[in-house]
């Protein structure tokens, strides 16, 4: 077809140049020109695009092949993934049952010691005896505290005959004539002592003033009582049982008015009926809060006496009645300490209560308008006491005694019983302690036998996993069927293959058309340049590639590789002529190809000019923190940037830091996370026209932060 071609435009050639002078020859050789040109512009067409489309057929099948190799691979991969799990699995589990079996021996000895240590303590601690040690001694206890209750019943009966005792005896020593309770019942019907006789407070006040401890106290303060009169030549006071009985009831009523109700009813006649036997004019003092109330009855007033005696002298020549009557207020204030110095008086009452508080109470009298009963010395008064309260008191002492066995034995049955009842809990504690380990080894021993059982059943699913993956074979389905992922990987193949065999398909008629188009093509570019001559190439319809950045060095830069292609055919650097423009400066730089013999026409591409690098030179650690430190780079530079990230490879967690100034050297980047490892790498970078160029990244230096 091509020499057909070749010799029709041989014979048009021929035929154009005879007839060339004539005007119509001319007008038809034009003619032929451009239509072989609109055949060579459309054959070149149609054989560019199959061309592409061969391109393309073939990019699908090298797509469909690596697709198909892919699939393969991953299939592969996946079951090696499976194999590798499962002997993986298989080895886990194969140590699982390993120690399952370990820890159900340790188990077993463990719960074989436990009731071993059980049944010897069962053996050494013999319950039944300590508990009837416990309660033998619970019933040794009980005895002691009865005979306790016993003894405490005693004690208070010889004390409550005790307290008595002081009643009894006063009431005795006074006679017939007259008692604590007959004074009492004639004091009760006198309208302005009524309301006091009787009370708790009345009651509480003489039952404390009998007892036999103040009635000695009383004793002891006439005794005082009689010292201090003797230094005023007075004679001793004697104690009268009939004004023990006046002074014990006045204390009585007097605790709870403060004042000498009981004296002041005696003076008004209230006594009147016992005119014979008891004092009808008794002097007397009260005192409330004194340990001892001779101090203020004594000491005090006597003080006041004196200093009175010195501002009014001639009181030193009045009796009690005479100053009353010409000094009433300064009788208030020593009244009772002339009471006290009265020689005139001769015998006295004294009560000191103590139920509420202290208070005491003493009555004086001469014993010269009646028979009065009984008067003795304080000394002999605390003899008879003494003598008439013996079998009292000793009957208190036996008593207390009683009482104080009991306690003692109590306390000893007491120790007993929690010795018993700690030796029977420390066994019976003992003995739980040891049936508890053994139930808690008893469990141990059941949970280790169940998880030896699941080891082993897991064991045995592990080797039957293992024998089934190691029987894979991907050209025989049903070794893995069971395997959902294997069964996709297989569709997965089966389709990739299928696309390849379309691919290769489409591809060979692709050939076929781009054969076709390629011959038609050369046989018009013959017809063309048989009336033109040769055609050439225009450089507007090249592609550059492989231009690289290139780092500024003050000088022009030129590219050292390059390729050229027209419809994917290389042409030859003899077809075109290479300039630079911008290419000394950092920033965007400019080459332009300009075409030569068998190439027309011109095409330019740029690249860039980048600043030098630096280098990394230190990368220190802090408390999460780092420093980061890099060479000065003094050309062309407007700042720097820090790239870093726990990624070696810099691509994930990126982060950076832009330093704007030339002279910086180094930067601390903080608030970094603990104990991990962080990469670093610097670049330099100039600012042209408002676009940053960065030099190429410096080494990489990494560091553990604190």
């Amino acid at each position: 077809m091509k020499l057909r071609k070749f010799l029709a435009v041989t014979a048009a050639v021929a035929i154009a140049a005879v007839y060339m002078p004539l005007n119509t020859g001319a007008a038809f050789a034009e003619t032929d020109v451009d239509a072989a040109k609109a055949a060579y512009e459309e054959a070149k067409a149609e054989y560019r695009e199959a061309n592409q489309a061969k391109t393309e057929a073939q990019a699908r099948v090298d797509a469909a092949d690596e697709a198909l190799a892919g699939a393969k691979a991953d299939a592969e991969q996946l079951v090696a993934e499976i194999r590798t799990e499962a002997a993986e699995t298989l080895t886990q589990k194969q140590q699982a049952a390993e120690d399952a079996a370990t820890q159900y021996a340790s188990a077993e000895r463990e719960y074989n010691q436990a009731q071993t240590e059980y049944s010897d303590a069962v053996a050494a601690n013999d319950i039944e005896a300590l508990t009837q040690a416990v309660f033998d001694a619970e019933a040794s206890a009980s005895f002691w505290r009865s005979q306790l209750r016993d003894a405490e019943a005693d004690l208070a009966d010889a004390q409550a005959a005790y307290n008595n005792v002081g009643r009894a005896f006063i009431n005795e020593k006074a006679g017939t004539e007259v008692s604590i309770e007959d004074l009492a019942a004639l004091l009760k019907s006198n309208n302005a002592l009524k309301d006091y006789i009787g009370t708790d407070k009345y009651n509480k006040t003489v039952e404390s003033a009998l007892t036999v401890q103040n009635l000695n106290a009383a004793a002891d303060f006439v005794a005082e009582c009689n010292e201090l009169r003797a230094g005023h030549g007075a004679g001793p006071l004697k104690i009268n049982y009939r004004l023990m009985i006046l002074s014990a009831v006045s204390a009585g009523v007097s605790s709870q008015v403060h004042a000498h109700a009981v004296i002041e009813q005696v003076y008004n006649g209230a006594l009147e009926s016992l005119e014979d036997v008891m004092p009808m004019y008794p002097s007397e003092n009260l005192s409330w809060g004194y340990s001892d109330p001779f101090a203020g009855w004594y000491t005090k007033e006597k003080s006041s006496y004196n200093n009175y005696v010195k501002q009014h002298p001639e009181i030193a020549d009045m009796d009690s009645y005479e100053l009353m009557q010409t000094y009433p207020d300064i009788y208030q204030k020593v009244g009772h300490y002339l009471n006290i110095i009265d020689a005139d008086m001769a015998i006295t009452g004294y009560a000191r209560a103590t139920s509420q508080g202290t208070m005491d109470e003493q009555c004086f009298d001469t014993g010269d308008y009646g028979d009065f009963g009984e008067s003795v010395t304080p000394q002999q008064f605390k003899a008879d006491l003494a003598s008439y309260s013996s079998d009292a008191e000793d009957a208190v002492t036996v008593a207390q005694s009683d009482k104080e066995t009991a306690s003692s034995n109590i306390t000893a049955a007491d120790a007993a019983l929690q010795d018993a009842q700690s030796a029977l809990q420390n066994a019976q504690n003992e003995i739980n302690q040891k049936k508890s380990a053994r139930d808690s080894a008893e469990a141990a021993l059941s949970e280790a036998e169940a998880a030896k059982q699941t080891a082993d059943a897991q064991l045995a699913d592990a080797e039957d996993a293992k024998a089934k993956a190691d029987a894979i074979d991907l050209e025989n389905p049903d070794t893995f069927s069971d395997y959902a992922e294997l069964v996709e990987a297989a569709e997965k193949i089966a389709a990739a293959e299928e696309d390849l065999a379309q691919a290769n398909a489409q591809l060979q008629d692709c050939i076929t058309t781009l054969n076709e188009k390629e011959a038609a093509f050369e046989e018009a570019k013959a017809a063309y340049e048989a009336l033109v001559g040769e055609i050439k190439i225009s450089l507007t319809e090249a592609e550059i590639t492989g231009l690289q950045d290139m780092t500024y060095t003050g000088k022009e830069l030129a590219q050292e590789s390059f390729s050229v292609t027209v419809d994917g055919e290389a042409i030859d650097e003899a077809n075109y002529i290479v300039s630079y423009e911008n290419n000394v400066k950092i920033g965007t730089a400019t080459i332009t190809l300009t075409g030569q013999n068998q190439c027309e026409d011109s095409i330019s591409a740029s690249f860039r000019i980048i600043p030098k690098g630096t280098k990394l030179t230190k990368l220190s650690k802090g408390k999460k923190k780092m420093t980061v430190k890099w060479k000065r780079q003094k050309t062309q530079v407007t700042g720097y940037q820090i790239q870093y990230s726990q990624d070696s490879s810099f691509e994930t967690g990126v982060k950076t830091v832009t330093i704007t100034k030339s002279k910086t050297t180094s930067k601390t980047i903080k608030k970094l996370k603990s104990k991990k490892k962080y990469y670093a790498r610097v670049c330099t970078y100039k600012k042209v026209g408002g676009e940053k160029y960065c030099s190429e990244w410096s080494n990489v230096k990494s560091v553990k932060i604190k």
